[in-house]
C-alpha cells in the first residue's frame, strides 16, 4: 500500500467529462471538489466508468452548470500572467524527459511529444486562429497587457537522473494492480516533491532561466507513478490506480519560489498516458489517435490544457489568498471548464482530429473563452477563434460639399467589438459606429475601418469612392 508523507495541500475527489460529443461513450460526468488547492493547479481529473460519484448528470445539464461542474467565466483578481509585458521576451516550453533507463519511454514517444511542443508553439508564434491557444490573448494580467501570442519551443532535456528509490525518501511506494491497457502496472513511485527537486537541479546546473516566461513540462514514462501531499482532511491524490480510483489525476502544473521576492519556477507534469485500464479510469476523452501513437495522441490534450492554464494561471492564489490569475469561482482554470471536450471532428474513425498545428494533425481539448460565454452561455469551449469581418457602404451624394455617411456591418463572431478606427485616404478619421464628412476635392478617395475585438484580434475593410465636382 502507498504511503505519503505529508508535504503541502492538494485536492481531492474525481473530475470526470461532460456526456457531449468530446465525452466517453457511458461515463459518468461530475465535478464535486475544485482542481485546484494551494500551489497544485489545474489538476486534470480522469474520465471515468467506474469511480463513486456523488452527483448526477441532470444536476449538470442546465448550460450554466455544463462545464465540469464549474463556474464561468473566468475573472482576474490581480494576479499576473505569463507572455507578457511583465517579462519580456516569449513564453518558452522546455520538455524534460525524465527517466533513469532512458529505453523506459516508447519508440517515437519523445520525438511525438516534442514535435507537438515545437508545432503548439509555432502555430501559436503564427497567430493561428484555428487553435484553441488563439483564445488566450483575451486574458490580459492586471495591467490590461494581453498575452502576446509569442511562444518558442526549447531544446528538450533528457534526464537520466535516479529516481529516489526509498519510500522513506519519495513519501510513496507504488501501488499494486495492473494499470495500463496491457496489464502491467507501477513499478516505481516519486512524489510532486521530487519533481521540483529535480527541476530545480537541472535549472540549476544547466543555468536555465526561472522567471514568468520559462515553463518546464516534465514527462514521466510508463510504470511510474506519481503522488501529491496531503493535509489535514484531505487525503493525498496519486496518477491512476486501485487504491483511489476517485482520487487520482491525469496531469497538473505548479510552481516554487526559491525565494518570496523571486519568479517562480514554473512547472507541469505529465505522467506516462492511462487508457483502457483495468480501474475504470482513463485520460483521454476519445479513442481516436491521429499521429498512431495512442500514449502522445492521448497526452497531448492533457499537454495542452496544462499549458495553457500555465500561461494565464501560472501561480494562482498569492501568499494573502487574495489575488491569482484567471479562474472561476469555484478555482477552476481555462482547462478545467473544458477537459474531454473537442467541438467538431475531422478525419476517419481512430484517427480523428480537430486540430492542424503547424501542418501535423493533434487531437486537443478546447479552452473556454470568456468572450464566447458571453456571447451565448452554450458557447464557452472554443477551438479557435473567428477574427471580425466588416463590409462597408455610403450614403449621400458622392459630390465635392455633400454630406457622405459611412456605414458599417460588423460580424465578431468570438468576441464584443472593442475599437473603431476609421481611415480616410490613409489618415485617422474617426471611431463611432459610423463616418461623415464632407469632401472638400474631387476624384478618388479611400475611406477603411480595422475593428479590434475583444481578444485583439482586427479585420477591416476599405471602400473606395469616386468624388465629382459639383
Amino acid at each position: 500500500m502507498r504511503r505519503l508523507v505529508v508535504f503541502a495541500a492538494v485536492v481531492a475527489s474525481s473530475l470526470v467529462p461532460l456526456a457531449s460529443a468530446g465525452s466517453v461513450a457511458g461515463a459518468t460526468s461530475c465535478a464535486p471538489a475544485p482542481t485546484h488547492v494551494g500551489r497544485f493547479l489545474g489538476i486534470q481529473r480522469p474520465s471515468t466508468t467506474a469511480a463513486p460519484i456523488a452527483c448526477s448528470l441532470a444536476a449538470r445539464s442546465s448550460a450554466s452548470k455544463a462545464y465540469n461542474g464549474g463556474s464561468p467565466p473566468l475573472k482576474l483578481k490581480g494576479g499576473v500572467t505569463m507572455g507578457t509585458s511583465l517579462q519580456p521576451g516569449a513564453v518558452t516550453l522546455t520538455p524534460i524527459y525524465w527517466a533513469p533507463n532512458q529505453a523506459a519511454f516508447d519508440s517515437g514517444y519523445e520525438s511525438l511529444s516534442t514535435q507537438f511542443i515545437n508545432d503548439l508553439s509555432a502555430a501559436t508564434t503564427a497567430g493561428t486562429t484555428a487553435s484553441p491557444f488563439s483564445v488566450l490573448t483575451q486574458y490580459t494580467n492586471a495591467s490590461g497587457t494581453r498575452f502576446g501570442s509569442q511562444m518558442t519551443a526549447s531544446q528538450p532535456i533528457v534526464d537520466t537522473q535516479a529516481y529516489p528509490n526509498d519510500a522513506n525518501t519519495t513519501g510513496c511506494s507504488p501501488d499494486s494492480g495492473a494499470i495500463y491497457n496491457d496489464n502491467s502496472g507501477y513499478s516505481s513511485c516519486i512524489s510532486d516533491a521530487d519533481i521540483m527537486a529535480e527541476v530545480q537541479r537541472l535549472t540549476t546546473d544547466k543555468n536555465l532561466s526561472t522567471d514568468w516566461s520559462h515553463l518546464y513540462v516534465v514527462y514521466l514514462p510508463k510504470g511510474v507513478e506519481d503522488c501529491m501531499p496531503s493535509q489535514g482532511q484531505t487525503p493525498h491524490s496519486c496518477t491512476a490506480n486501485y487504491a483511489d480510483t476517485a482520487d487520482s489525476y491525469c496531469a497538473y502544473h505548479s510552481y516554487v519560489n526559491p525565494a518570496p521576492t523571486d519568479a517562480p519556477m514554473l512547472y507541469a507534469v505529465i505522467p506516462y498516458t492511462v487508457w483502457n485500464s483495468g480501474t475504470g479510469i482513463g485520460c483521454n476523452g476519445l479513442v481516436d489517435a491521429p499521429n498512431a501513437d495512442p500514449a502522445v495522441d492521448y497526452g497531448v490534450s492533457a499537454v495542452s490544457h496544462e499549458i495553457a492554464e500555465a500561461v494565464t494561471d501560472p501561480q494562482g492564489y498569492s501568499q494573502d489568498g487574495l489575488t491569482h490569475g484567471w479562474m472561476d469561482k469555484s478555482g477552476n482554470e481555462i482547462g478545467d471548464l473544458c477537459a474531454y471536450v473537442y467541438g467538431a471532428l475531422r478525419g476517419t474513425s481512430g484517427q480523428r482530429y480537430n486540430v492542424r498545428l503547424n501542418g501535423s494533425k493533434y487531437l486537443i481539448q478546447q479552452e473556454f473563452s470568456n468572450s464566447s460565454y458571453k456571447l451565448s452561455h452554450a458557447a464557452g469551449c472554443q477551438t479557435g477563434w473567428i477574427a471580425p469581418s466588416v463590409s462597408l457602404r455610403s450614403t449621400g451624394k458622392l459630390t465635392v460639399g455633400k454630406l457622405v455617411t459611412f456605414h458599417a456591418t460588423v460580424s465578431t463572431p468570438s468576441g464584443a467589438v472593442l475599437s473603431r478606427s476609421w481611415t480616410l485616404d490613409g489618415q485617422p478619421a474617426g471611431s463611432g459606429a459610423t463616418f461623415a464628412t464632407r469632401f472638400v476635392t474631387a476624384g478618388s478617395h479611400t475611406v477603411a475601418l480595422t475593428v479590434t475585438d475583444s481578444g485583439g484580434y482586427q479585420g477591416g475593410s476599405s471602400l473606395p469612392v469616386t468624388i465629382k465636382t459639383p
